[in-house]
């Protein structure tokens, strides 16, 4: 499922308020400036309501009385908002109301060439910090359920745990008292964007709004290709990566787990996502970090013999991650997840 997205959130409704004078009648008359628009994110496609009597109702104070519907994603666009950009090829169906009442007929808007922004499609890693002993991290947990399925579809979470249940330990410290440390978090639950934005917010609305930034702020110039093996409990990755653009790249890997029960102090029934082993560039390059041109791929990219829990072999998935340079920091890039024993291709927008 694709979807229009910058302008649009999952956080509008039915428009609310009250009609500025008996003058307002319907029906109502639904119409967009442009039938195309290009994928890019700023290219937009605004729409205008007018009612019997040839009143505009997308100017002013009536404004606010209006929504807009994008059927195939069963979203909204923003409050008070009626203009409509993506970064999603697609054939989208926009249905507008006011005061709650629907227009006479829907529009369509049509989202074209998305590959000449970003060859491959972009998914963003969530690293999830928690512990079984936060009492506030069920809301976090609560959030990420409920975002809507588009935004589901392009992310990966990954739950770093600070308790001695799920934990990893790396020189007396938790990994995700790293990761707190160095994106200056005041505590669980946090989480980190793609390592390049962190917040301790947790309502559905604001991680939605977070995701679709870094989709459209930072495009992917990465792919990753993988295929996994399993051998007596322990599962090796042999990977690619192919990049759109020229830089300095780095590819770490995760296993991780669903399916969890948390123990005696334990604030939640099961965990999912939970990170049971990772590289050590999980917060930045590595030293075995390469460079590519424009259009280059490196192959041969391997990680051997992770341990995972094989008599819960289903529950288990490989996670890839491309971190990029950027300035004198990093970032990850893209971000794949596949089942243990199984594989993953390039995903191109088209």
């Amino acid at each position: 499922m694709t979807l229009g997205f910058a302008a649009v959130s999952m956080a509008g409704c039915e428009g609310v308020g009250n009609e500025s004078n008996g003058e307002i009648s319907e029906p109502y008359t639904l119409s967009v400036d442009k039938a195309t628009i290009e994928a890019n994110g700023t290219d937009a496609a605004t729409f205008t309501i007018t009612d019997a009597n040839g009143n505009v109702l997308t100017e002013g104070d009536y404004l606010k009385n209006t929504s807009f519907h994008i059927v195939e994603t069963n979203s909204y666009l923003d409050r008070k908002t009626n203009t409509f950009v993506s970064i999603d090829n697609g054939t989208y169906t926009v249905e507008g109301m006011y005061l709650g009442k629907p227009c006479e007929a829907p529009v369509t808007v049509k989202v074209v060439n998305r590959s000449k922004y970003e060859v491959f499609t972009k998914k963003i890693a969530i690293y999830r910090l928690t512990a079984t002993w936060c009492q506030y991290c069920p809301s976090m947990t609560a959030a990420l359920e409920k975002i809507d399925d588009y935004t589901k579809s392009r992310s990966v979470v990954m739950a770093f745990h600070g308790d001695e249940n799920f934990g990893i330990v790396e020189s007396g410290y938790f990994l995700s008292d790293y990761l707190l440390a160095q994106f200056s978090g005041e505590g669980y639950p946090f989480a980190i964007y793609s390592l390049n934005y962190g917040s301790g917010n947790r309502t559905r609305n604001e991680i939605i709004s977070y995701v679709w930034n870094e989709l459209y702020e930072y495009p992917a110039t990465s792919g990753i290709k993988a295929t996994s093996t399993v051998n007596s409990g322990t599962v090796s990755v042999d990977a690619s990566v192919k990049v759109s653009a020229s830089g300095e790249y780095d590819l770490g890997c995760a296993l991780v787990q669903n399916g969890l029960s948390g123990g005696a102090d334990a604030n939640e029934d099961v965990y999912n996502n939970v990170v049971r082993n990772i590289s050590g560039n999980y917060r930045g390059m590595s030293t075995n970090a390469f460079s590519l041109d424009a259009n280059q791929e490196k192959t041969s990219l391997k990680f051997e013999n992770i341990k995972f829990d094989s008599a819960n072999q289903s529950d288990c998935s490989i996670v890839l991650f491309t971190l990029v340079k950027d300035g004198k920091t990093a970032r990850i890039d893209n971000v794949v997840s596949f089942p243990v024993g199984g594989s993953v291709d390039y995903v191109y927008n088209e």
